[in-house]
């Protein structure tokens, strides 16, 4: 189960990251958007790992590659703020919350879990 919750978030991060990759930004916005994308190829390696790890039932490997995310996702709420974008839930700060299941399941409240 934890290995299919951490391939989930890595399918968003690689499509959220090629949505990205996607723009030209102006010049002015080059070094926010790099930010962005870098960040995304860490946030990918780091899933990647924890979901490996997951699967091999190695629960401090998860928390470490888990906080890796919470650094980057700090560097990259900078990038946000610059662009002016991703506030709130949406922002990729909500990312670690939601990795360490420390915030509401929608499903739960939903009733589709």
């Amino acid at each position: 189960e934890a290995e299919s919750y951490f391939s989930h978030f890595l399918d968003r991060v690689e499509a959220a990251k090629g949505r990205l990759q996607d723009l030209e930004p102006p010049a002015a916005d080059e070094a926010a958007h790099g930010t962005l994308v870098d960040g995304y190829t860490s946030i990918e390696t780091d899933l990647e790992e924890a979901q490996g790890a997951a699967a091999t039932d190695q629960d401090p490997e998860v928390i470490a590659r888990i906080n890796e995310i919470e650094a980057t996702t700090t560097q990259m709420v900078e990038g946000e703020r610059a662009l002016g974008a991703c506030r709130g839930a949406a922002s990729v700060a909500a990312l670690p919350g939601l990795l360490r299941r420390t915030v509401p399941n929608p499903l739960t409240e939903t009733g589709e879990l």
